[in-house]
């Protein structure tokens, strides 16, 4: 069956055997916003807020890989814990720290947790809105040319989860970049 790009068409795809199968998986965000590693506070069902249409919602955004942008908002959770902590430290510099923490990143750590939690699949954010890569690329971010990790998390985990029989899915945000 050849398949059109038009919702109806991909729509009527089967969902893969090994994936309706599979029941769980877990998704994976972590990358420099783990360094401060805080958000806003959730009052309600996130997709409530949204429908409210107040713009308020971004200041007190409750997650933390979108620090980077909630970082920029003025009065925003982020930007009042980012002053206080860090003071006038970019985003940008939470790379050395970062890489630093991760040195000795034990992929087979992540893999067993994995395992153990019954996940049969895994989906790993390469790279979030803010542009920061989870490998060592050579081909730069034309903004930040040295903003990417040294270290290869993404092969890391990648090998490993195979070896184990999980199965890897990987999220790439390349529509945009705060």
């Amino acid at each position: 069956m050849r398949y059109k790009p038009d919702y109806e068409s991909v729509h009527s795809h089967p969902l893969p055997a090994w994936y309706d199968d599979a029941k769980f998986g877990i998704f994976i965000h972590w990358s420099l916003f783990s360094v401060p590693a805080v958000a806003g506070e959730q009052h309600q069902d996130i997709s409530q807020s949204f429908r409210s249409g107040s713009r308020d919602i971004w200041k007190n955004y409750p997650y933390a890989e979108w620090y980077f942008n909630s970082l920029r908002i003025p009065g925003s959770v982020t930007q009042e814990f980012h002053k206080k902590h860090y003071g006038d430290k970019s985003y940008e510099s939470f790379q050395k720290e970062f890489e630093e923490q991760n040195a000795d990143f034990d992929v087979s750590e992540w893999v067993e947790r994995i395992r153990a939690a019954g996940a049969k699949y895994a989906v790993f954010v390469t790279k979030h809105h803010d542009g920061y890569n989870l490998w060592p690329t050579r081909n730069p971010n034309p903004r930040c040319p040295e903003y990417h990790s040294t270290l290869d998390f993404v092969g890391e985990l990648c090998e490993g989860a195979r070896r184990a029989g999980i199965r890897m899915g990987l999220y790439y945000s390349g529509v945009f970049d705060w």
